[in-house]
C-alpha cells in the first residue's frame, strides 16, 4: 500500500527558513561572489527568494531569479523558480528578450523540467518538488543553474547601457 505523502504547513510564511537556508547555501556558492545579491522576504500568504544583480536594473527594467511559496504551491506540492524581466518600457524589454532567448536557448534546452519563453516577463522556469527532505537543495541546485545564464544578462545590459 502506498504511503500518504507527508502533510505540509498551510501557512506559506512557515517555508520561509527553506529560503533562509537556501540564501545561506547561495551565499557559499563561487559564482555569488561576482556580484550577486539575494534577498529572503516573507509576510502572511507568502515566502520568496529572489537572486539579481545590481546591474540588472536598467531604464525602469529590474531582471531577477526568484522563487515563492504561496497556498497554491503548498496545494500543488511543487515550487517555482523562474527568471522574470519585469517593468521598463516594452520596447526595451522585448529587445531583451529577443535577445536573451537567442543567446540561452539552446544552452537551456538540455536542462530537464524548464520552460523558456519568448514572451511575457518570464523567461525561464522550472519547478521542484515541495518535500522537506529535499527542496532546499533542489532550490540551490535550481537557483545555481540559472546563474549560468547571469553573464548572458550581464552582457545584453551592458550592451543596453552603452546604446
Amino acid at each position: 500500500m502506498p504511503s500518504a505523502k507527508p502533510k505540509l504547513d498551510p501557512n506559506a510564511p512557515a517555508y520561509r527558513q527553506i529560503y533562509d537556508e537556501v540564501a545561506s547555501q547561495l551565499r557559499a556558492e563561487p559564482w555569488f561572489a561576482a556580484g550577486w545579491i539575494v534577498t529572503v522576504g516573507s509576510h502572511e500568504a507568502l515566502s520568496w527568494l529572489g537572486l539579481s544583480k545590481a546591474a540588472w536594473r536598467i531604464a525602469g527594467m529590474e531582471i531577477h531569479v526568484e522563487s515563492w511559496i504561496r497556498k497554491d504551491q503548498i496545494a500543488r506540492r511543487q515550487v517555482p523558480v523562474a527568471l522574470h524581466v519585469e517593468g521598463g518600457h516594452y520596447l526595451r524589454r522585448n529587445a531583451f528578450n529577443a535577445q536573451f532567448h537567442t543567446e540561452v536557448s539552446d544552452l537551456v534546452k538540455g536542462w530537464e523540467g524548464y520552460a523558456v519563453s519568448e514572451a511575457g516577463m518570464t523567461r525561464l522556469m522550472v519547478s521542484v518538488p515541495l518535500e522537506m527532505e529535499t527542496v532546499a537543495r533542489s532550490l540551490v541546485t535550481e537557483f545555481t543553474r540559472m546563474a549560468q545564464v547571469g553573464p548572458v544578462v550581464d552582457r545584453i545590459v551592458e550592451t543596453m547601457r552603452s546604446s
